[in-house]
């Protein structure tokens, strides 16, 4: 095993990286299934990234175009933001809406999210209990008392 791979950093970031890149073939194929023809815009617009700020992994964020979540609530197409400036949406089209719901994101995340919360649980569990080990070691090493 090499010394990058012993790491502890190294190893929350490899399984934060590994979660979130499985969460976003799930949201891929979730939202394949939930598109109609002629949409490939959308799913080639997924995207997922990663930040580190001090060497570790603090960020997993998915990227999309808002026809995605037209998709999952069920909407679009017929709305538009007022043109005066309000910000509220209303209607373009009089006339009952056909749209149906498409859950493709909210089902993903709720369940991988709890597969999150397990391994960062899990990962940070062991840094405090390596850096415990370690201050406890070197203050031994530093009182003399070995």
């Amino acid at each position: 095993m090499s010394r990058r791979s012993n790491n502890i950093w190294f190893q929350f970031n490899r399984r934060v990286i590994e979660w979130t890149r499985e969460t976003f073939d799930e949201q891929s194929k979730a939202l394949q299934r939930a598109i109609k023809k002629g949409t490939d815009r959308t799913v080639s617009s997924l995207q997922y990234v990663n930040s580190r700020d001090t060497g570790m992994v603090n960020y997993a964020g998915f990227r999309f175009e808002k026809t995605a979540i037209y998709i999952e609530k069920g909407v679009g197409g017929v709305y538009k933001v007022d043109p005066k400036g309000s910000g509220i949406v209303v209607r373009k089209t009089p006339g009952p809406i056909n749209r149906q719901k498409a859950p493709w994101l909210a089902p993903v995340m709720e369940k991988r999210l709890a597969l999150l919360t397990e391994l960062v649980s899990e990962e940070w569990a062991k840094v405090v209990g390596q850096t415990t080990a370690e201050t406890l070691e070197n203050t031994v090493k530093l009182k003399g008392i070995r």
